[in-house]
């Protein structure tokens, strides 16, 4: 899993995965210019809503170029609104609990650690963005990157 940051490094290394059949996610906040390159070894890639490439403003042209880009898997957050998927095959939206929100902080990179531990679990892209929706989502009750974690003991 990468976020953009550290490009030289983490391009190098999304090349090796990308080898080994190792699948490669990308955290794509807002556009980056070294995403041309990093989506050519990306498996999936979970954007924010302020994720656009070159010559795109809405979420269908993002979902066109990351196919374009062989991404398998994509997917665009919305903050609490539904969040949009595709794969080779479909196009659909997932649910968001709603909740009462004391603190977003880090609910993206919380969504983003708990989708991938997902998907090694199960290896099923929908189901992993879901069950990682449910854990951002049940995060934003508590204030902080961290607090969310006491109330499992």
């Amino acid at each position: 899993m990468f976020d953009g940051f550290y490009p030289e490094f983490g391009i190098q290394c999304a090349k090796i995965a990308k080898k080994k059949n190792i699948p490669v996610v990308l955290d794509c906040g807002s556009w980056k210019p070294q995403y041309e390159e990093w989506l050519n070894y990306t498996d999936i890639a979970i954007c924010s809503e302020n994720f656009f490439p070159q010559n795109s403003n809405n979420s269908q042209q993002v979902f066109k170029y990351l196919k374009e880009k062989s991404v398998v898997y994509s997917a665009i957050t919305r903050g609490e609104k539904t969040i949009l998927f595709q794969d080779n095959n479909s196009r659909g939206e997932i649910e968001i609990e709603q909740c009462q929100v004391v603190d977003t902080l880090g609910a993206g990179d919380i969504l983003h650690g708990a989708f991938c531990y997902y998907y090694t679990h199960s290896n099923k892209f929908v189901k992993a963005l879901g069950d990682a929706a449910k854990i951002a989502t049940f995060s934003c009750r508590f204030k902080g990157t961290r607090d969310w974690l006491n109330f499992f003991g």
